[in-house]
């Protein structure tokens, strides 16, 4: 399990955000929180070029680069 609770700070000085992603509960997957990520994106109706971008600098990040780029791009849901 993830817990992003500590970063509320960060994304508060971010106002490059695409769209709120929901990450509570989520497994330690990357995938899953691209596919979540993406989800969110497209009913936010965030451009597909936009998300394209997106997915292209995701899958080249490690596990820790994927969650710092996440806190960057997007407004994150975040529950214990």
């Amino acid at each position: 399990m993830l817990n992003y609770k500590n970063h509320c700070n960060l994304q508060a000085l971010n106002h490059t955000k695409l769209a709120t992603v929901d990450l509570s509960d989520c497994a330690r997957d990357g995938r899953d929180i691209i596919a979540r990520c993406t989800n969110s994106a497209r009913e936010a109706g965030v451009s597909k070029a936009a998300i394209d971008r997106f997915i292209v600098e995701a899958f080249q990040c490690d596990f820790n680069g994927l969650l710092r780029l996440v806190l960057r791009k997007f407004d994150v849901v975040m529950v214990e």
